[in-house]
């Protein structure tokens, strides 16, 4: 969920809502993008599915963790919706297959699916 104007008050874009994409970083110590979500046009509700994946034992995804950024999609430049964010998981989160964070910035609340590959 996004909020719905910029921090300053201002519209994301004239006249709709912003175009968010997720840049993750697998595993938080990543220094490039691991892989982004496509950008979602007009929303403040967005739903992802990554189109690659990101593979990480337990330990090191409650210890280590992920990351993630948000942006809102224009030309010429991307506009910042969440700085990167470290996301560490609890044995509970890892357990339920869920993940919720935020507030961060003008990201008022994001949830990550994990999958537990055998």
């Amino acid at each position: 969920m996004i909020a719905p104007n910029r921090p300053a008050g201002t519209a994301w874009d004239p006249g709709s809502g912003p175009d968010p994409f997720v840049d993750l970083y697998c595993p938080a110590t990543a220094t490039a993008i691991t892989s982004s979500t496509d950008i979602a046009r007009d929303s403040l509700m967005p739903v992802w599915t990554l189109s690659s994946s990101c593979v990480l034992t337990a330990q090191v995804l409650s210890t280590t963790g992920f990351a993630f950024r948000v942006f809102d999609s224009d030309f010429p430049s991307d506009d910042e919706i969440a700085p990167r964010t470290v996301v560490r998981l609890s044995s509970s989160e890892l357990l339920a297959g869920t993940a919720s964070r935020g507030p961060v910035a003008s990201l008022t609340n994001i949830m990550f699916a994990i999958t537990l590959v055998p």
